[in-house]
């Protein structure tokens, strides 16, 4: 659309001889006009998200934090910015659904846990179960992510658009827990298998987790190392005898020494928490659990290579997808080893 129309007659009949100064003004800004609306009409089909396609719909993903995958198509990638932009916020659901949305993974076990559901209370948590005294973790407004998969640390910023103002959010890595396909260790004796285990058992301050690659990175103290026994079809999972933990997606009891016996709990589980701040930002694919392990001087409970005389005696091996790790980001390595007659 031409601006030239609207304006006075005069000036219309002045403006036919280009040879003029003003005529010639006038025709230069008529066309400079015309080719803006010719360019703002075209670039409206690219700014609108349900139209926009290739460096354009990347710039509506950089806007809302949805990066385009490899490979990723136009139409699904607009859908999933779509997605992202229509999720609901603050709720456990809601951070559930932003997580699972940005892995593209509906199967692997994600679980979103609230501490505050076992800080101990006087009148009713039980001595020996798992509730904790009131502190920085067992508290309110805490949430901790929990994966069983490898995940990227950039998880760590959806969550943090998702989650409500004030809630603190740690992310937990638990490769066996709640994996249907965790491997149980066997390991065999000429003796009895209970006593076997109790002597596994015995050992705790001197077992220590080895993370590495090719090369060990270093080595933490086994943080529980605990006789147990699968629960019986019998027992109640929400009432049990005893203490409950999952492995394999499975739960089992943790049975005090002195009830061994009676309890036949030839199983040894074993757990080591690698915190974000233990061998900081390096990832790993390769564990080992060393028993007996004698360090060169003071047996604390973070230990470098150089720190280390002798690993011990190998208890176990495990392989898993390495992992991206930082200081939001903690590792729970468990395993549960089953003691058997040679």
């Amino acid at each position: 659309m031409s601006f030239l129309k609207h304006l006075l007659p005069t000036w219309k009949t002045s403006i036919d001889d280009k040879t003029k100064a003003n005529a010639a003004i006038l025709s230069a800004i008529d066309t400079e006009l015309k080719d803006s609306e010719a360019d703002a009409i075209s670039t409206s089909v690219l700014m609108s998200l349900d139209t926009a396609t290739g460096e354009w719909l990347d710039q509506y993903g950089n806007i809302f934090g949805v990066i385009r995958q490899d490979d990723e198509e136009d139409n699904a990638y607009r859908e999933r910015i779509k997605s992202y932009i229509l999720l609901e916020r603050g709720t456990i659901p809601a951070i559930m659904d932003a997580i699972r949305n940005f892995l593209q993974d509906t199967t692997s076990y994600i679980n979103i846990y609230e501490p505050y559901n076992n800080i101990f209370f006087l009148n009713k948590s039980k001595l020996n179960s798992y509730d904790s005294l009131l502190g920085e973790y067992y508290t309110v407004a805490v949430i901790d992510v929990q994966f069983t998969n490898a995940f990227p640390i950039a998880i760590g910023e959806v969550i943090s658009k998702f989650k409500p103002a004030g809630v603190s959010v740690h992310m937990t890595r638990k490769p066996k827990a709640f994996n249907p396909n965790a491997e149980t260790f066997m390991v065999t004796t000429t003796d009895d298998p209970i006593q076997k285990a109790k002597e596994i058992q015995a050992n705790r301050d001197s077992t220590y987790l080895s993370i590495g690659n090719s090369d060990i990175i270093g080595y933490k103290r086994i943080y529980k190392m605990i006789l147990a026994r699968p629960l019986a079809e019998n027992e109640d999972v929400n009432n049990p005898p005893y203490p409950i933990i999952y492995y394999g997606n499975k739960p089992w009891c943790l049975v005090p020494a002195d009830n061994a016996e009676a309890e036949g709990a030839r199983w040894v589980y074993i757990s080591a928490k690698l915190e974000g701040e233990d061998f900081p930002n390096q990832g790993y694919s390769n564990v080992n659990v060393y028993l007996d392990l004698v360090p060169t001087g003071d047996k604390k409970p973070i230990l470098l290579p150089s720190e280390v005389q002798s690993s011990g005696t190998l208890l176990l091996s495990d392989t898993r997808d390495q992992a991206e790790r930082n200081s939001s980001v903690t590792v729970e390595e468990e395993f549960m080893i089953e003691v058997q007659s040679a």
